[in-house]
């Protein structure tokens, strides 16, 4: 019999949503020297549906206290990747997602941003992770779990 998927399988050299967010993980645990972790978690979604991860801070010294930063969702395909947020960060960054062409849209719990291709999401991230209330619940975490 003729393989019939002979030749039609290339596999994309872009990288994951999840692993951007795995990578970053890892970063933020090296960045605070294990003060801070982070953890990548799944969610399955009904059939056919797609892929859903949380990113959350993780601070051991306080209980493993966890604080949901950001929400990714994308279908089989690896993009578009949408981005959600809560209300304070997104307020905070909206303004220079939309001028770097990434698009927005407010939920009801927060704001939902838009990656077309990996690089809008490493730009997406990247805005996030440096806004004023990133940078408040880290010191914040990094603070209390220092004492």
């Amino acid at each position: 019999m003729e393989n019939l998927w002979s030749g039609i399988i290339d596999v994309p050299k872009t990288i994951p949503p999840v692993t951007i967010l795995r990578q970053q993980a890892t970063m933020l645990g090296q960045t605070t020297k294990g003060i801070l972790q982070a953890e990548v978690k799944h969610y399955n979604e009904e059939f056919s549906k797609g892929f859903v991860y949380d990113f959350l801070i993780i601070a051991p010294a306080l209980g493993n206290y966890k604080y949901q930063l950001l929400e990714i969702r994308h279908g089989v395909e690896l993009y578009p990747v949408n981005i959600e947020t809560e209300k304070s960060i997104g307020d905070d960054v909206v303004g220079k997602l939309n001028t770097a062409g990434i698009n927005s849209a407010q939920s009801s719990d927060g704001w939902v941003f838009t990656a077309e291709t990996e690089d809008d999401l490493i730009e997406v991230l990247k805005v996030i992770f440096r806004s004023n209330k990133s940078k408040k619940v880290i010191a914040s975490l990094v603070a209390q779990s220092s004492n």
